[in-house]
């Protein structure tokens, strides 16, 4: 016996303190716990092996068996829908696959490797590219996924949905753009939600007749065939947009969709973390923060020489951080994969990264700062197209977080590219070409190997070429400045790539992600700003004068809309639990005082179609003509360019949101007249004085820009900002742009 442990004594020796002795007469005991305990541990192993096991292997299962979304060549929205997936189940990646259609490979589908599979929108129109290869892969992936497994198309897909199974897509005689009310039938697909539906719509094809076999589920008065189903094939479909946030319910649309059409058990209501997410967002907004000035002082930039790369250079890498996991749900798994992302591209290199001082570059700047340290170096352009004193605040920001900052002076660069262009598209390109001459000089002086930029997806998505199959032709909505470099600075001999760890990010997620990084709320609330700044905001030629007309006009709208908001909510911009931001955006522009008339014909469709509205709302119309600038806008997933309607009211007062969104939608969707920006004359100066601009109002509210609606503004405040603008000698007139996006873009141009 063990010394220091009697006989009949269950203890434990000071020198061997885990041997244990035991008194024999309670062998017998012991015995029968141990026996207890074995059928206790069995029957656990029972339940595990019957009910908990085949529930883990379901979640496995859903793991190595995703969501297929298939991407359609230039969709807008396309990405939206994964992210939207990716969100509904957990912010990972991994359960949600994104691929061009051509891409798919049809054995896959039906070998039964994904859980279901959603097709998204796109440009291509049916009227015109029915026969094309493009459909035709399209109509062999969702017949390829007939009894294998569930199928949502959404837009184009619904379209081709239709067409697949032996339904009538036609080329309407009016199209649907923005809000609309749709009506719903019952349906497994809108479980849990009203029979009235306020969504976004951008089509001008649709459905006439649901294929055999198939039911209509939803209707609006523009569309009789909104949503259709087949349950016994597990084919649903739907014209309108579920994943954006102007659709009411439309995350629950996809929830049904996963949990109870394909059955997927892991899926999660995602409303309580963003709120969580949002929340926690607005409580940093509250927090009191004094914008510095910097006090570096800019270095003046003249002339920057040609890029004559030699022959057989290797061309520039773009690497693009695509498919993250979310960085509202998961903002450490998306940090740490960024940061390997910039880590794994770079490794013992310097970056040079252009620094505007926006949520993107500012996010942007504290990954590249932890991935890279001391190899970081930033450039701010002060490009001349700024808002007033705006280089100043953002270089006092990041000069001391970043030691390598410069700070350039290039605004007559800039200005003698620019200066008497009028085309949109020719102001944006000669721009990029300067910013990219800019970024090469500085990259080449200071030994960068790679360069980085705050690129987003709403970026790329816009700079896309959309091309129509059968016509051989293509377009985009808007080139970007930060998107498609020209060809002399992709052979640029000293750089190896761009590297753009945010490029697969919307800007309101950047927000959340940007708070947990811990950036000031100057940074973190900054209101998204064009990369080409106030050029994008004078319509038409642009003139030294004119810019700095620009500059005094946006000055007055913003700090008269915000001065309205923080009045309103106690902050600046308002942020609800779904990162929907009022406003959004906030600014004015100009163009030339140059009107056109609309043919007698047309006046009269137009004026008959809003007669209907304004005896409605006890209003009359006045007049009704053009402005000779052109402005950029979006119709489905193509870009328009066209004058602009201005109507005229006989009473000086701005009419209701409602009556606004009434008159954008009908005169938007006026059969074979191609208008998408509406604007309401506020004033107008007769006198003779040289005025000569017309000054505009825009206020719009969002979640991530890739649509948009017309923020609602009191009357008092459009009435003091109008008189305001109206004291500048070279304003003869004020509008107000009511339009939502689409058919408008955020920007005129």
């Amino acid at each position: 016996m063990n010394p220091g442990c009697e006989r009949g004594r269950l203890g434990s020796s000071p020198d061997y303190p885990y041997i244990v002795t035991l008194d024999d007469r309670r062998l017998y005991i012991l015995s029968s716990l141990i026996i207890l305990n074995f059928w206790l541990y069995f029957y656990a192993f029972t339940l595990l092996i019957i009910h908990i096991l085949p529930y883990c292997c379901c979640l496995l299962s859903d793991m190595e068996s995703p969501i297929l979304v298939v991407f359609t060549r230039g969709g807008q929205l396309n990405y939206n829908i994964w992210c939207s997936v990716r969100d509904l189940l957990g912010g990972s990646p991994s359960n949600v696959k994104g691929m061009p259609a051509t891409e798919v490979d049809m054995s896959e589908i039906k070998s039964g490797s994904y859980r279901g599979i959603i097709v998204g929108g796109g440009p291509l129109s049916f009227s015109v590219d029915k026969d094309s290869e493009e459909f035709a892969r399209l109509v062999s992936i969702i017949r390829s996924a007939e009894g294998v497994c569930p199928l949502l198309g959404i837009c184009l897909g619904h379209q081709a949905i239709a067409l697949a199974y032996g339904g009538d897509v036609s080329h309407s005689i009016r199209g649907e753009y923005g809000e609309s009310q749709v009506t719903l039938s019952s349906s497994i697909l809108f479980q849990g939600i009203p029979k009235t539906l306020s969504v976004w719509v951008s089509h001008f094809d649709e459905v006439d007749v649901a294929p055999p076999g198939f039911r209509v589920t939803a209707s609006s008065p523009y569309c009789k065939v909104e949503a259709m189903e087949c349950e016994e094939k597990l084919v649903y479909s739907v014209q309108f947009h579920p994943e954006v946030e102007e659709t009411q319910y439309g995350r629950r649309i996809f929830y049904n969709f996963l949990f109870h059409v394909c059955g997927l058990r892991n899926v999660e209501e995602p409303e309580k973390k963003y709120s969580q997410a949002y929340n926690l967002l607005r409580q940093v907004i509250t927090s009191s923060h004094e914008r510095k000035i910097a006090h570096l002082k800019p270095f003046t930039l003249g002339r920057v020489d040609e890029i004559k790369p030699p022959k057989n250079v290797p061309t520039v890498v773009e690497y693009r951080l695509l498919f993250p996991p979310s960085p509202v749900l998961a903002p450490r798994d998306f940090v740490r994969n960024a940061i390997k992302f910039i880590q794994t591209i770079v490794k013992d290199k310097s970056v040079l990264l252009a620094l505007s001082g926006g949520i993107d570059s500012s996010v942007t700047a504290e990954l590249l700062r932890r991935a890279v340290k001391d190899r970081l170096w930033a450039i701010h352009i002060d490009h001349g197209f700024m808002r007033k004193g705006e280089s100043k605040e953002v270089v006092g920001e990041f000069e001391d977080r970043i030691p390598n900052l410069i700070y350039v002076n290039a605004s007559k660069l800039f200005y003698n590219a620019v200066v008497g262009k009028t085309d949109a598209e020719e102001k944006r390109l000669a721009f990029s070409n300067v910013y990219f001459k800019v970024l090469n000089k500085f990259s080449q002086e200071i030994g960068c190997e790679y360069i980085s930029q705050g690129t987003i997806w709403p970026d790329i998505i816009e700079s896309m070429k959309r091309e129509r199959v059968s016509e051989g032709s293509s377009s985009y909505i808007k080139s970007q400045h930060n998107v498609s470099p020209p060809k002399e600075f992709m052979s640029s001999p000293h750089l190896k790539g761009l590297v753009e760890p945010v490029a697969g990010l919307f800007k309101n997620e950047e927000r959340p992600l940007a708070a947990y990084l811990s950036l000031p709320p100057s940074l973190v609330f900054r209101m998204p700003f064009p990369g080409p700044g106030l050029l994008v905001r004078i319509v038409g030629e642009v003139t030294i004068e004119n810019i700095e007309l620009e500059r005094k006009v946006n000055e007055i709208v913003e700090e008269e809309v915000l001065g309205y908001t923080t009045k309103t909510y106690g902050i600046p911009i308002y942020i609800n639990e779904f990162g929907y931001h009022v406003p959004w955006q906030a600014f004015g522009f100009i163009m030339r005082d140059s009107s056109l008339s609309l043919p007698d014909n047309l006046y009269e469709t137009i004026s008959g179609i809003l007669k209907t509205i304004l005896v409605k709302y006890n209003l009359t119309l006045e007049d009704m003509y053009l402005l000779e600038g052109r402005m950029t806008g979006v119709k489905g997933d193509n870009r328009t360019y066209t004058f602009p309607l201005v109507i005229k009211l006989r009473d000086s007062i701005l009419p209701s949101y409602d009556c606004l969104c009434e008159i954008f939608r009908a005169v938007t969707s006026v059969p074979h007249f191609n208008i998408s920006r509406v604007l309401l004359e506020l004033e107008r100066k007769n006198e003779k004085n040289g005025r000569r601009y017309v000054a505009g109002i825009r206020a719009v509210i969002s979640s991530n820009a890739m649509t948009a609606k017309n923020m609602p503004l009191p009357f008092t405040v459009v009435d003091s900002i109008t008189s305001k603008l109206l004291r500048f000698s070279e304003v003869s007139c004020v509008v107000y742009d009511f339009g939502h996006k689409p058919s408008e873009t955020i920007e005129p141009e």
